[in-house]
């Protein structure tokens, strides 16, 4: 089977379009999302030189073009039995579920690494802080997704993960500044 193929779950072979791959990206929303990074490239202080603003816009789209995918990937089952989402890609057997996830995960890592390669470090301290917080996020949401409630249900799992939640908060806002405060002294390039 080559690139331009994809099989549905009877094993009949389907052509995937480029189509399909754009339509994983939610470019409605994307519509969205690129005019706020528009707006933050123009209300940034000073002057941001034209390549870096575009660049910026780029990785911020495919960044969010590439959660959409994944949001897709992740929830193609329920989209299969909603009359709305039915005939998306995934649900619509149109695309195999290791592509669009492979394409996902593609579109987000080379959205983090052109901005890391754009901003040149600035930022790495809020960076770092915000995956391993977001890691430790999805190791206790996963609990609270994969388990039933019972009758003595006393919704730990999801505690935990509210309190988890406050502490994300402050932590993400402590390396911000701490990044800002490094950037300022000097410290990091």
């Amino acid at each position: 089977m080559d690139a331009t193929t994809t099989s549905t779950a009877s094993g009949t072979p389907m052509p995937t379009e480029w189509r399909d791959f754009f339509t994983l990206t939610k470019p409605r929303v994307m519509t969205l999302v690129i005019f706020t990074a528009i707006c933050g490239v123009l209300a940034a202080p000073g002057s941001i030189h034209p390549v870096l603003g575009f660049t910026a816009i780029l990785a911020i789209s495919m960044g969010a073009g590439g959660s959409a995918v994944l949001n897709m990937w992740w929830e193609a089952d329920i989209d299969a039995g909603m009359k709305r989402t039915m005939n998306r890609p995934l649900p619509g057997g149109r695309m195999r579920r290791e592509d669009a996830r492979d394409f996902g995960i593609f579109l987000s890592a080379v959205s983090v690494a052109l901005m890391g390669v754009a901003i040149g470090g600035t930022g790495w301290i809020y960076g770092m802080t915000a995956v391993t917080l977001s890691a430790l996020f999805i190791l206790l949401a996963w609990p609270v997704g994969q388990r039933m409630r019972s009758e003595d249900d006393k919704m730990l799992p999801e505690k935990k993960l509210f309190k988890f939640s406050i502490y994300y908060l402050f932590a993400l806002f402590a390396a911000l500044v701490l990044d800002r405060v490094a950037a300022y002294q000097g410290w990091i390039a």
